[in-house]
């Protein structure tokens, strides 16, 4: 729920920043020690989020974990600060945020949270443990975790969302495979190819999942989140990029600000702590068991990590070239993905 004006107070000593993400260390570096001054986009009751330019920023308490736009306040600061209002100023250093000219936060002895998503190497068996343990748990039927198996869902409980996303999630899948083989993107060295390579027509059509679903973070956009994702922990930065690039004007009026931030930094191969946290135990740890998936997917919010689940696992099975792997089986969706008209869901 969205808050305005808050009553909540805290103690001085708890104002400093534990973690600051890559990408606002970044930003923040290139001003050389000069403020650059915003002010509060929203506020919300563990975080909030703050306009500087064209970066969000995100400050929030210590238990939503660092990421790559975030602030994190230290561990003992339990009650997110009174003095975050929706439209107040802010201003942001390499030395700290000072808020409404009043209240500063100090970054001297912060950490900085490195989100980079580091490319793995998927054999044949790391894969079928990735796609038993998915096949173990039960999905829910809101958002697009059914996606992740198409035979699991009954007929007569198809949502609205689930019909407006089967043929977007099926372009998008269909010609996956192909971009990275049209970029040669084996690297995060391959950049300076994407200018030559061009995404097809039915793969556009991905642009109707922005925006579409539930939550902060659209299901939509949770889904493409978990496809880029997949991209860079297989090697292809590039694609990510060539993909992103090709949509990133029509994602700004699609959907939602943060997540248009949230959904840049998955394409330039950012993840947050907890995220990675559950790209280890899907990929890295053989001790996975589904109880604890689904520990750590309710820890991304209500439906956000299973919507982000089910475009990493189909994105990552897809690019493998499994068609006996996850049951993603996308065609068996009953409808024709080049002729589906169906209305718009959205929900903010």
């Amino acid at each position: 729920m969205l808050l305005s004006n808050r009553t909540v107070s805290v103690d001085t000593d708890l104002e400093s920043i534990d973690f600051i993400g890559d990408s606002v260390h970044q930003y923040v570096k290139q001003f050389e020690g000069a403020a650059i001054h915003g002010q509060v986009h929203s506020v919300f009751y563990r975080c909030a989020y703050l306009q500087f330019h064209n970066m969000l920023v995100c400050v929030a308490l210590s238990e939503l974990g660092p990421g790559p736009i975030t602030l994190l306040l230290k561990n003992n600061c339990t009650r997110f600060p009174a003095c975050f209002v929706q439209g107040s100023s802010a201003s942001l250093s390499t030395q700290g945020l000072d808020v409404n000219g009043e209240h500063s936060f100090r970054s001297d002895a912060a950490h900085i949270f490195d989100s980079a998503i580091q490319p793995r190497i998927i054999d044949r068996q790391r894969l079928f443990r990735l796609n038993r343990l998915i096949a173990r748990l039960d999905l829910p039927e809101e958002g697009l975790a059914l996606s992740l198996r198409p035979d699991a869902l009954p007929c007569n409980s198809k949502t609205i969302l689930m019909q407006y996303a089967k043929p977007a999630i099926s372009a998008l899948l269909t010609d996956l495979p192909v971009l990275p083989l049209r970029l040669n993107d084996r690297s995060y060295d391959q950049s300076s190819k994407i200018d030559g390579v061009k995404i097809s027509a039915d793969v556009k059509q991905w642009v109707r999942l922005l925006g579409a679903g539930p939550g902060l973070t659209p299901s939509g956009d949770d889904f493409l989140s978990g496809v880029l994702a997949a991209l860079h922990v297989l090697g292809h930065a590039a694609t990510a990029t060539l993909i992103w690039n090709d949509v990133a004007e029509t994602a700004r009026t699609a959907t939602n600000k943060i997540s248009v931030a949230l959904l840049e930094q998955a394409a330039a191969g950012r993840l947050s702590h907890k995220v990675s946290l559950l790209v280890d135990a899907l990929l890295d740890d053989n001790s996975t068991t589904p109880a604890r998936l689904n520990l750590l997917l309710g820890q991304l919010g209500e439906t956000s990590g299973w919507d982000w689940l089910a475009g990493f696992g189909l994105g990552v099975n897809r690019l493998l070239g499994d068609p006996e792997g996850l049951y993603y089986s996308i065609y068996c969706f009953d409808v024709d993905h080049r002729n589906s008209e169906s209305p718009l869901v959205r929900v903010h």
